[in-house]
């Protein structure tokens, strides 16, 4: 019989050890502080293995933070587990005001906050949102970055009203949601029929 195994779990059996991507500008002095004291997600990049343990050091701290989780069934010699793992290995994401986004990088199994040079970047509302709600089902599964391809809303299930790119491998469609940031993406499933293009299909500059 399957069982779940959530992250500590996981980390234990698979390491034996503990387990656990410019910013905008604004035009006055005020609106500078302003946007240096308003809460956004940023993203926590982290020793390998170590996204719980420092998602539990954050959540000690009084950070909310974030990591996005899929499901995947693995079999062994005696037994079937589902196990939970990171959707993006070695990050974790955090929502915290970018004046006091520095004290993060303090935490145990933390190398740095993702960003150009030492000014960390903000990480767009809605990929973050649009992350949440997928992780929330437990559909979704790592991707390679894609930022190419028909852009769409799901019209139907779970996820009504998500965005993304669609792409079909064999006979199935997914729909791709990325992390510009991060470069990585994720995908879910979907039917044909439940969802409904609301843009032209994107390409490279220069593409024939």
């Amino acid at each position: 019989m399957a069982r779940q195994m959530d992250g500590a779990e996981l980390m234990d059996q698979l390491s034996g050890a503990d387990y656990g991507g410019s910013l905008p500008t604004c035009g006055s002095q005020a609106g500078r502080e302003n946007m240096q004291l308003t809460n956004s997600w940023y993203a926590v990049h982290v020793r390998p293995r170590s996204e719980f343990s420092v998602a539990r050091h954050l959540q000690a701290k009084g950070y909310e933070r974030f990591i996005p989780l899929y499901r995947e069934r693995r079999r062994w010699s005696d037994r079937v587990v589902d196990f939970e793992l990171p959707l993006f290995p070695q990050y974790v994401f955090c929502h915290v005001a970018q004046a006091t986004a520095g004290a993060i990088v303090t935490t145990p199994g933390v190398i740095r906050l993702v960003g150009a040079g030492n000014m960390p970047i903000a990480i767009d509302e809605s990929e973050i949102e649009a992350l949440q709600r997928i992780a929330r089902t437990r559909l979704g599964m790592p991707w390679p970055y894609l930022s190419e391809g028909q852009h769409v809303e799901l019209k139907a299930g779970p996820l009504k009203g998500l965005q993304g790119l669609l792409v079909r491998v064999a006979s199935a469609h997914r729909l791709i949601v990325s992390v510009a940031l991060l470069q990585r993406s994720v995908s879910v499933e979907v039917g044909a029929d439940d969802v409904a293009p609301i843009g032209p299909v994107l390409s490279r500059v220069g593409a024939a």
